[in-house]
């Protein structure tokens, strides 16, 4: 996990990250549900497995930023407690 703070841009990113991961179900669904995958279409089925590798690596690449979101926020949290150097 990175350490680095979270930044505008990153936040930019991961918003760009989930509307790909709509936008690649939607045409997956679109083209091969939609529309039927065709038996023993080899070249069908190679694109279709092909994009929901791409779509669960996107997936798990945005669950890594909402941990680090989740992170930092508990972080800031804790700095608020009295105690521990925060504002009472």
């Amino acid at each position: 996990m990175n350490s680095t703070p979270l930044t505008i841009r990153d936040h930019g990113n991961a918003i760009m990250l989930s509307e790909s991961i709509e936008l690649m179900a939607r045409g997956l669904r679109e083209t091969y549900l939609d529309h039927g995958l065709k038996s023993g279409d080899e070249t069908a089925e190679q694109s279709l497995l092909a994009g929901l590798n791409l779509m669960a690596h996107a997936a798990h690449t945005l669950g890594d930023y909402v941990e680090q979101c989740q992170d930092e926020l508990e972080r800031a949290m804790a700095a608020q407690k009295p105690g521990k150097g925060g504002k009472p």
